[in-house]
C-alpha cells in the first residue's frame, strides 16, 4: 500500500514541475497572499512580532518560497489552504506553459 504522504509529495512535485519557470514568481505572490489571508493570528504573531502584519508576512514568505524548491511552496499550499483551493488559485492564473505541456482538446 503506498503512503499518502508519498501520495502528495508527488502530485505536489508534478504540479510544480508543469508551472513554467517564468510564471513561477507570480504564482509565488498569488499563493502566498492566499496563505497569508488565511494565516491565525497567533503564526502570523510568531511569523512578524504583530498580529496585523500581512505585508511584512507576504514579504518574508515570498522570499523564502522564491529560494525554496517549488514544490515546498505546493505543498505548504495544501496544507495550508487545501489542495482544492490550491488548484482553483492555480487554475484561476491562467498559466501559460512554455514546455510542451498543453491542455488536451476535446476530439
Amino acid at each position: 500500500m503506498i503512503s499518502e504522504s508519498l501520495i502528495v509529495k508527488d502530485v505536489t512535485e508534478l504540479i510544480a514541475d508543469c508551472i513554467p519557470d517564468a510564471e513561477w514568481e507570480r504564482v509565488c505572490h498569488h499563493l502566498v497572499e492566499k496563505i497569508v489571508d488565511n494565516m491565525p493570528s497567533d503564526v502570523m504573531m510568531k511569523l512578524t512580532g504583530k498580529c496585523d502584519a500581512f505585508e511584512t508576512a507576504e514579504q518574508l514568505l515570498n522570499a523564502f518560497y522564491l529560494d525554496a524548491p517549488h514544490s515546498e511552496l505546493i505543498k505548504d499550499s495544501f496544507r495550508l489552504i487545501g489542495a482544492e483551493q490550491t488548484a482553483y488559485h492555480l487554475d484561476s492564473l491562467n498559466l501559460n506553459s512554455t514546455d510542451g505541456l498543453s491542455e488536451a482538446t476535446p476530439s
